[in-house]
């Protein structure tokens, strides 16, 4: 299936959930090492199997768009000794289009209704709160569950990579593996854990292209799509880090032997963002809320009081909202496929707004807490534009 253009405006660009996706590709990959998916696997893209390549390396690198990758592309002087050589095809992300919900597609192999991970603030009714579940962390900072709480049957995610024979292991920065949210993802039979410099990073992926077991590896780095935050998808500091990154996989790339596949992408792109809507600035919109909206910079999930829907309309369609974000209904965005196919998670519904916010182009938007201030950036995602749904794949085989 792929996502229905009816419910939601032409401006916005839709993953492609029917062949073209990073659910798709999740799907080829767990086929090849001999694992079941409900999904279609990826169109026009042979993964090798397990027999042919007993060593598969999965790397994510966050927020790298294929627009972006293009214009570091277009402004090198010289060859780029990866990114420039090794031929690359387009897919896109899912939606959101943000790591949140895209990670758990790659730990898990499932969509985002699958897995109900719908941004990097989800609204957990049942709990009673709005909270960061990557971080484990509330809006207020203080931990999301009590120690022992059943953290795995909760979150219940789809068990699709489980069924990927032999090793799985993952690799991310510290404290990433140990973390609640991966402790609850049991299929995986090695948690290794990077220093979080490109130098450890380089280190353990030579280890692992040099190795003559058979593995299914997910490795993951967070520092450029941090740099675009910061300063925006298009500055030098993001570039300068995708050079350095275009280095080590060409290192990386010769050292994959015979039987090593290397897979390249990314979770989302960016867009550069220069207008802030600040929702809480807007007069009457929280009183509107039943609670804090959830989501991201540029999809916001926003949980209305039955008593004020009237209200919240005339707000997302006054010229103090409506020049910044398109409102969708969220049920017409889960009619739509809009979170992608498969068996939908116990909580996506509760876990959906009843109106979604859509940042239009160069848009950030912001909900902050009480007490909090506003916190925006240079570069954004979670939406629905072109830059944050296209990314890059690259396939190499030793």
């Amino acid at each position: 299936m792929t996502a229905k253009r009816a419910a939601i405006p032409k401006e916005f660009a839709l993953p492609d959930y029917a062949g073209g996706s990073i659910v798709n590709l999740m799907a080829s990959v767990i086929r090849s090492r001999g694992g079941r998916t409900p999904h279609a696997p990826l169109r026009a893209f042979a993964c090798p199997s397990a027999d042919d390549s007993p060593r598969l390396v999965l790397l994510v690198l966050d927020g790298i768009g294929e627009n972006q990758l293009r214009d570091y592309l277009a402004r090198r002087k010289t060859l780029s000794p990866f990114f420039g050589r090794v031929p690359h095809r387009v897919i896109t992300t899912v939606c959101p289009a943000t790591t949140a919900a895209a990670v758990t597609t790659f730990a898990t192999g499932g969509s985002p209704a699958e897995h109900a991970m719908l941004g990097w603030h989800v609204h957990f009714a049942d709990l009673g709160m709005v909270a960061t579940p990557l971080p484990f962390r509330t809006r207020t900072g203080t931990p999301l569950a009590r120690g022992d709480f059943p953290l795995a049957d909760y979150l219940a995610f789809p068990r699709h990579l489980a069924s990927v024979r032999g090793e799985r292991r993952v690799l991310s920065p510290s404290p990433i593996p140990a973390s609640e949210t991966t402790s609850a993802q049991d299929w995986w039979t090695r948690k290794t854990a990077s220093d979080g410099t490109l130098r450890d990073l380089e280190a353990k992926l030579l280890r692992a292209v040099r190795s003559r077991k058979a593995f299914f590896l997910y490795a993951y780095h967070p520092d450029y799509d941090t740099l675009c935050h910061r300063s925006g998808p298009f500055a030098d500091a993001p570039r300068r880090h995708l050079a350095r990154l275009d280095n080590l996989l060409a290192r990386v790339a010769a050292a994959c032997g015979r039987g090593t596949t290397l897979l390249v992408t990314a979770d989302h792109g960016h867009e550069e963002t220069r207008q802030v809507l600040d929702l809480s600035r807007v007069e009457g919109f929280y009183g509107s809320l039943a609670a804090l909206p959830s989501g991201d910079a540029r999809l916001l999930h926003c949980f209305v009081r039955p008593d004020c829907v009237k209200d919240f309309r005339r707000l997302v369609l006054s010229s103090k909202i409506a020049p910044f974000a398109a409102c969708v209904s969220g049920k017409k965005a889960l009619e739509a496929g809009l979170f992608g196919p498969g068996k939908p998670h116990k909580a996506l519904e509760a876990r959906t707004g009843d109106w979604l916010l859509l940042a239009r182009a160069g848009v950030t938007m912001t909900a902050p807490p009480a007490m909090e201030e506003a916190r925006c950036h240079l570069g954004s995602h979670g939406g629905l534009s072109e830059n944050e749904m296209r990314v890059p794949l690259f396939c190499l085989r030793g």
